[in-house]
């Protein structure tokens, strides 16, 4: 079931995102590499989740897609983004804990699931060609302006 898959992602994507905030206060460098080092087992595994939330939407948009579809693959779309926006944040984390620590487990993995991401991304964005927000901005500027009507 896409829908309960998607929240899933979606609500762990929100917890990443405020630990990956929480680990820029000040903590000692046992706690902070162990956030980091638990931070990078988490985030390696959005691989397989982000695989599972794209799966059904693989075929991409066609003739025929309801318009619900369509705002369910917006959001998809966003969220992939946000994910993927994480992993050059995280890679910071990384290189602070090496320095502190010396090593960091998992990186490989986490370079995998980065790699994987990217490449699902970018799949996604070609089967679903969805409008950035300049062109959705355009078009609503447009239509204020009274160049088009809604319908």
């Amino acid at each position: 079931m896409a829908g309960v898959t998607y929240k899933i992602a979606e609500r762990r994507t929100e917890v990443v995102e405020e630990v990956v905030e929480e680990l820029q206060g000040s903590f000692t460098e046992v706690e902070f590499v162990s956030g980091v080092q638990q931070l990078v087992a988490e985030v390696a595994e959005f691989e397989d989740l982000m695989c599972r939330v794209t799966h059904s939407f693989r075929q991409g948009i066609q003739p025929e897609t309801d318009p619900q579809t369509i705002a369910t693959a917006h959001g998809i779309a966003y969220l992939l983004n946000r994910v993927s926006a994480l992993f050059p944040r995280i890679r910071d984390l990384i290189q602070v804990a090496v320095r502190r620590s010396g090593q960091v487990n998992g990186i490989e993995r986490f370079e995998n699931a980065e790699a994987a991401v990217t490449r699902m991304r970018k799949d996604f964005e070609s089967k679903w060609p969805l409008p950035d927000q300049t062109r959705v901005r355009v078009a609503r500027e447009q239509v204020a302006a009274g160049q088009y009507r809604i319908l």
